[in-house]
């Protein structure tokens, strides 16, 4: 085979492939029209992160996510002079404390105790 000839069949190849993707591309543009922004750079340190259109997510608190019946059977723990309660004795935030006290989620409320941001909400749910 010639080089003329190899080098002909070789852009024909490369050619279709861009063809192909092109097209591929353009379909998947219709596909997702949606022209909110899904990422973009963040001016001051160049990181890249996520973002949800602002007409499409609501934000709102962990603690509010989080009823009384997610807690009901579970124990609760916390240091004395605390303000958080803890799911675990072993959180990194009164693993260390001396005065370490049981309690129920009630009574965790009504002393006036929020969930630790770290071990504070439950993993698993009830249906």
């Amino acid at each position: 085979m010639t080089d003329k000839r190899a080098a002909l069949i070789n852009n024909l190849i490369m050619s279709t492939v861009f063809f192909v993707l092109s097209a591929v591309l353009f379909a998947f543009s219709f596909y997702y029209s949606d022209d909110s922004e899904i990422i973009k750079f963040s001016d001051s340190d160049g990181v890249l992160f996520s973002s949800v259109p602002e007409d499409k997510y609501t934000p709102e608190s962990k603690d509010s996510l989080f009823s009384a019946e997610d807690y009901i059977g579970l124990p609760l723990y916390y240091a004395e002079n605390s303000k958080k309660y803890h799911l675990s004795k072993e959180c990194q935030y009164i693993r260390n404390s001396k005065n370490v006290k049981y309690t129920d989620y009630y009574s965790a409320v009504s002393s006036g105790l929020s969930a630790c941001s770290s071990c504070g909400y439950p993993d698993d749910l009830p249906d």
